[in-house]
């Protein structure tokens, strides 16, 4: 796969942001994250600093997470 070829956790990323405004900004923060990666900084994959891979995929799933308490 590339750094822009659709993954099959990149597919579930884009279904979700479709889903309303507050997910919208997801799949583009990952991608940035990835292709910040691949041009060989580090700093993306795990800097809490900035909106790393790590970071974002940490922040959806929270976001994730608190949607579903939210409707149990």
């Amino acid at each position: 796969m590339t750094v822009t070829g659709e993954s099959p956790a990149r597919a579930t990323v884009t279904s979700i942001a479709a889903i309303g405004p507050h997910w919208v900004s997801y799949p583009g923060r990952l991608d940035h994250a990835v292709s910040q990666v691949a041009q060989g900084r580090a700093e993306y994959v795990a800097s809490p600093l900035i909106d790393s891979y790590h970071t974002v995929r940490h922040l959806l799933h929270r976001d994730l997470r608190m949607t579903k308490a939210g409707h149990e």
